[in-house]
């Protein structure tokens, strides 16, 4: 076969390509064949669900500075330094006075990935803030227990009114039922990772994926 036939062969089998795909005239043609002429990306080895948890991975980075601007906009307004002192006073509304050496085993410590030493110097700016205070622990006068006072409780109020916006803006236009999914299913992410940085903290993340997945 000549080169010339071989290349009128090649010029029909695009033609009728350009024709499945919808195409109408030669005008179009011509882009078609140029597009045709560029090299071919190469597929991917990876896998429909890795190419998913990558993309997932990436969306959820860019939502994380999104909060995190939204979050650094509402601190501006606020006496709290950082959303961990915020999150400290709703921690102490949902316990009962908790000890301060609770705090090295509390679910407020494992949440925030916070040091010890870093949240008793929380606990102490909070203190000289006014929002919290020390008490006796009558169960063991040589403990102390943590809990809200009077302005604190104000101030969580105040914080939660303000942090409002960001809730909204966070999850945009979604309706209630797409809310409920997306909750059940951060629930069970959370769950899942909890479990590992109780359990397997120390382990590589190639030896948790070989573990746990």
């Amino acid at each position: 076969m000549s080169k010339e036939t071989d290349d009128i062969i090649k010029l029909i089998k695009h033609w009728k390509a350009f024709k499945e795909e919808g195409g109408k005239d030669f005008a179009q043609f011509g882009s078609f064949l140029k597009q045709e002429s560029k090299p071919k990306t190469p597929q991917h080895p990876m896998g429909e669900d890795m190419m998913l948890n990558v993309r997932l991975g990436i969306l959820f980075i860019y939502l994380e500075r999104y909060k995190n601007k939204l979050i650094k906009k509402v601190m501006q307004t606020l006496p709290l330094r950082t959303i961990e002192e915020f999150l400290l006073l709703m921690y102490l509304e949902q316990t009962t006075s908790p000890r301060k050496s609770d705090f090295t085993q509390s679910k407020f410590m494992k949440a925030s990935s916070m040091e010890k030493t870093a949240i008793f110097e929380m606990i102490k700016r909070l203190q000289a803030d006014g929002f919290i205070s020390e008490v006796e622990d009558p169960e063991d006068k040589r403990s102390k227990r943590i809990q809200l006072t009077p302005a604190g409780t104000g101030m969580l109020h105040q914080s939660r009114a303000a942090f409002m916006p960001v809730t909204q803006l966070l999850f945009a236009n979604m309706s209630v039922e797409d809310k409920k999914l997306l909750l059940e299913k951060f629930h069970y992410l959370s769950g899942f990772h909890e479990h590992i940085w109780e359990e397997d903290a120390d382990m590589s993340a190639e030896e948790l994926v070989l573990k746990y997945l």
